[in-house]
């Protein structure tokens, strides 16, 4: 058999066949790379979305690590803070106390007495009120 091939010219079948097996050998070849091209292109794409997605993901997990280190520092500070406060209340107490019973003592020191309930001090007192109320003693003189 013999067909028409360029310009006329009667080539054998064969010819044919085997130009016609190499270009859809050629034409598979390019859609098996074609489709290849796309898959690693997929793949690189998916890659990518994961490298960013993972990225992401560590910077929230740090974002979140150093809020909550800067939580916990301030609230270190704040009950370091309120014990101080605490701190200085009590020594200011303390302080107002200390000078109070000072200037008490140095003032009167009988009159410390007056702030407790025994039998034994408020006969004291008493005698205290009562010598209070008469003046100074008068000594006699011989």
């Amino acid at each position: 058999m013999c067909a028409p091939f360029f310009q006329g010219r009667y080539t054998d079948m064969s010819v044919v066949v085997v130009v016609v097996v190499v270009v859809v050998v050629v034409v598979v070849v390019e859609v098996v790379v074609v489709v290849a091209v796309v898959a690693a292109a997929v793949a690189v794409v998916i890659l990518v979305v994961i490298v960013v997605v993972v990225i992401v993901v560590f910077v929230v997990a740090v974002v979140v690590v150093v809020a909550v280190v800067v939580v916990v520092v301030i609230a270190v500070v704040v009950i370091v803070a309120a014990a101080v406060i605490v701190v200085e209340v009590v020594v200011v107490v303390v302080v107002v106390v200390i000078v109070v019973v000072a200037a008490v003592l140095v003032v009167d020191p009988f009159y410390l007495l007056f702030f407790y309930k025994t039998p034994m001090s408020l006969s004291f007192k008493l005698s205290y009120f009562e010598r209070s109320a008469l003046g100074p003693r008068k000594s006699h003189s011989f």
